[in-house]
């Protein structure tokens, strides 16, 4: 599951909300809500990315949502970049090496419902 922006925090949300059935997501420019509860989600892994320069959500909370997340449990790659509200091609080409690594790792119902 995956998102930008607003998307991606639904994603996030839903993806902590229901770990036995997503589990994996891609959250870029997101930040984590004050009231999802990001422990105990060992299962799940996110793929983040943040523009440094962001004007619409802070940076700051992409990074705050990260830290919250990897000290909940949950594997977390986090890339920052330089700019703004955008999906650069370089993190779009991250966020499809991330899957990719997913599904040869042996986690290939990492996007099916179980």
């Amino acid at each position: 599951m995956a998102g930008f922006s607003q998307g991606a925090i639904a994603s996030l949300s839903l993806g902590l909300m229901h770990q036995e059935q997503i589990r994996g997501v891609g959250a870029l420019s997101c930040y984590l809500p004050a009231f999802m509860h990001e422990h105990a989600a060992a299962h799940l892994s996110v793929y983040m990315a943040h523009g440094t320069a962001d004007p619409v959500l802070p940076y700051a909370w992409g990074e705050e949502a990260h830290h919250r997340l990897e000290q909940g449990g949950v594997d977390v790659q986090f890339t920052a970049f330089d700019g703004g509200h955008a999906v650069p091609a370089d993190i779009k080409q991250g966020f499809q090496q991330w899957i990719r690594a997913m599904v040869e790792g042996g986690q290939q119902d990492a996007f099916k419902h179980k």
